[in-house]
């Protein structure tokens, strides 16, 4: 009888210890973040470089090519961006694969802002949001990168 209770109270300790080892464990996990401010301001003295292409059609072929912005351009696009209010923001899961032109801030922390356009939405994919870089996608409504978008577009470089 005796050594029917001293294997219930080993059992039993062992059952506790094993539940506080995995609270333990349970706690030491990394803390789940706060939802990602999506509009995060783009700070003008993180940016490294900033490129822009489009996609041109070439007698039957699409072909890439560069644009080049000025300073001024940049500082305005950034201006943008940083001015969408939060109701003119809609988070989606995918960007529409028919991109007719594209601009990437690269960000000092390696991370990258890409603003691609449709020829009728804004998708911003960003992946300075989160610690672990998982990238956001977004649509932003009613900016001036729209007209902006098509003045590039229309043009002749």
């Amino acid at each position: 009888m005796v050594n029917k209770n001293k294997l219930s109270v080993a059992i039993l300790l062992g059952i506790v210890t094993f539940g506080l080892l995995l609270l333990f464990l349970y706690n030491r996990e990394k803390p789940i973040e706060g939802p990602a401010i999506l509009n995060k301001e783009i700070a003008s003295n993180e940016v490294v470089k900033v490129n822009m292409t489009k996609w041109i059609l070439d007698g039957v072929t699409w072909k890439q090519e560069d644009v080049n912005l000025s300073q001024e351009e940049i500082n305005q696009i950034r201006s943008w961006i940083n001015s969408v209010p939060t109701n003119r923001i809609r988070e989606v899961q995918v960007v529409n694969p028919n991109i007719s032109a594209g601009i990437v801030f690269e960000l000092k922390s390696n991370a990258e802002i890409r603003i691609q356009y449709d020829k009728k939405d804004i998708y911003i994919t960003r992946n300075d949001l989160n610690s672990d870089y998982k990238q956001t996608k977004y649509v932003v409504e009613g900016t001036q990168l729209n007209d902006f978008f098509e003045n590039k577009m229309n043009r002749s470089f």
